[in-house]
């Protein structure tokens, strides 16, 4: 029992008592393995999860990911001593030639070299994935341990930095101790601000085809809209796209932006905590008038200059592998944009912020219910995925938020869909990856082929809710 490894994951089965008070519950339960194993110092309690937690996954995944960068790092150390040896050995092989005596080219040179540039090469991006993932493990046990302590408010990883927001400055004594007791050894540098009162910022409205008004009176100037995300379908073959709630509510109708014409009606909305996953969903799901379905081109957009059309796929790892990784969005106000995915923070209010680094705005107001994209490897359109659906832009100051944006998780909305809505059980993404019907480049999408339209500017059309607070425990100490 003395040797067991102190990443070592330990796992509660699930009965009728758990997570009656979970917080409490798990520290307890961390201090018996304390006892049973004679260890002197608190290792196991952010390394206690029950059986039914979805962390769980995440946390097994991530310890096998860093099983697999130590062995790239032993790999690495042993290419570099391998390149270095031979560098030396060239160098004190070297002497001077005479004139008559100079060699002929030897056939295989060339491939030699070519064999060593592509070594270097090969050294080169595994040490870049080395430094992109070498600290995911950490990030996530510090995550953790943040959420099940009620004096913070929220976790982030922003410009490489771990930022920890307290619910107030007075309780940065007592979280600092609280680390120290779990969590000694850190490579990390960790730092503490007093958290925002309000995560849900302004609103924006948005798109990934399409921009979608929500007036259709040609004589408004200004009207209000938002960006499609993606289309659904139901086992009637019923076609349905999703925006945002704060764009268009309940009951609902959407218009088509370049003739006013009815593009279909929101037959479910929420904008509020999701019962399934307790995270923040402004979601809004549009029944497509029959009339339009053949207008619309149904699949997930790929990269600017692919022009091509995909089958949804939702990105299938933890929010720490996406730090490093190349993302895109289209959306209705400032179509198609990049930049890398740098920082996030989740709030214990079950609001995400995610950071982009981009040379310009990411996302702007008129943006709401875009898809933010990646690809894994190369810019290949049968290897893209779908992540987040942005919902807001931040109202924090406090550090660099120049490209925050509040976000949800896809997974998070079929989710919602399929337990809160009629007959929602049985719907699929739906992707058309061959179709006829022309769909616009511009800023201002349509979902028709006449696409000669006024440019219109975006009001704000939120709610202004209040999000409910999850219930906390007193934090370990």
């Amino acid at each position: 029992m003395k040797t067991i490894p102190e990443d070592s994951v330990f796992i509660i089965k699930n009965t009728r008592y758990t997570e009656r008070d979970p917080t409490n519950e798990l520290l307890e339960i961390a201090e018996e393995i304390e006892d049973v194993l004679k260890r002197n110092y608190k290792n196991s309690f952010k390394n206690v999860f029950h059986e039914s937690d979805l962390e769980l996954l995440v946390r097994l995944g991530l310890i096998m990911q860093k099983h697999m960068i130590d062995g790239m790092v032993r790999v690495l150390k042993m290419l570099e001593t391998i390149t270095a040896t031979e560098s030396k050995s060239k160098r004190s092989n070297k002497h001077v030639s005479l004139p008559d005596q100079l060699p002929a080219k030897v056939n295989g040179v060339d491939n030699q070299l070519d064999q060593y540039g592509l070594l270097n090469q090969f050294m080169t991006k595994l040490k870049q994935e080395i430094d992109k993932r070498n600290h995911c493990l950490e990030l996530h046990t510090l995550r953790i341990l943040c959420h099940r302590n009620y004096l913070v408010h929220s976790f982030g990883f922003v410009d490489g930095n771990v930022k920890v927001y307290l619910i107030h400055a007075e309780a940065k004594e007592t979280v600092t101790k609280y680390f120290q007791s779990y969590m000694k050894t850190r490579v990390l540098e960790m730092t503490f601000y007093p958290g925002p009162s309000d995560f849900r910022g302004r609103k924006l409205s948005y798109e990934q085809g399409s921009r979608i008004d929500v007036s259709h009176s040609p004589i408004f100037k200004d009207i209000s809209y938002g960006t499609l995300g993606f289309f659904l379908m139901n086992k009637r073959r019923e076609r349905f796209f999703t925006t945002c709630a704060h764009v268009i509510g309940l009951e609902h109708e959407a218009y088509c932006s370049d003739d006013h014409s009815v593009l279909g009606k929101s037959v479910f909305a929420c904008e509020r905590l999701s019962r399934q996953t307790k995270q923040w969903v402004d979601l809004s799901l549009v029944k497509v008038c029959q009339e339009k379905v053949l207008t619309c081109r149904q699949g997930l957009k790929g990269y600017s200059s692919s022009r091509t059309f995909s089958e949804y796929k939702i990105f299938p790892g933890s929010i720490e592998d996406l730090i490093g990784c190349n993302v895109y969005k289209w959306g209705a106000t400032t179509n198609y944009t990049e930049g890398t995915f740098r920082n996030f923070i989740v709030s214990e209010d079950g609001f995400l912020q995610i950071g982009i680094e981009s040379s310009i705005s990411f996302a702007m107001e008129g943006d709401s219910g875009s898809l933010i994209c990646l690809t894994i490897g190369e810019q290949d359109s049968n290897d893209l995925y779908a992540v987040h659906i942005i919902w807001g832009g931040p109202k924090m100051t406090i550090g660099s938020t120049k490209n925050m944006f509040n976000c949800y998780h896809i997974s998070d909305a079929l989710a919602e869909i399929r337990a809160n809505f009629s007959n929602g059980e049985d719907m699929q993404m739906s992707a058309v990856t061959v179709n006829h019907f022309p769909i616009s480049s511009s800023p201002i999408f349509a979902c028709s082929s006449n696409f000669e339209t006024a440019s219109g500017i975006s009001t704000d059309m939120s709610r202004n809710r209040n999000p409910k607070k999850r219930q906390k425990v007193l934090p370990p100490m």
